[in-house]
């Protein structure tokens, strides 16, 4: 089995006239920017999918998007203009 490495991008095994001695095992050892051996499968999902993050990599499953929050009221003009003259201390006319 060749071996693939990850580091800001990824490289076989083969590829190495000698093997890196900065290799890691761990999501911490890949922040501080060593070598850490991934199989071929997290390989191909890591070039389908070139801004997974390490765990997606890993896990070769893509977090959920946060969900969208729904205002649940919606402002006028009137009242964000309202809004902006008590924070900047502007009193309003009296009509």
């Amino acid at each position: 089995m060749v071996g693939y490495y990850i580091k800001r991008g990824i490289r076989r095994a083969a590829e190495f006239t000698a093997l890196p001695s900065n290799i890691g095992t761990t999501e911490q050892d890949y922040k501080a920017g060593k070598w850490v051996e991934i199989t071929q499968q997290q390989a191909d999902f890591y070039l389908q999918n070139p801004y997974a993050s390490f765990s997606e990599i890993i896990d070769m499953e893509m977090n959920p998007p946060p969900p969208i929050i729904e205002m649940p009221f919606v402002l006028s003009n009137e009242d964000i203009m309202a809004g902006f003259s008590v924070l900047l201390g502007i009193e309003k006319e009296e009509e």
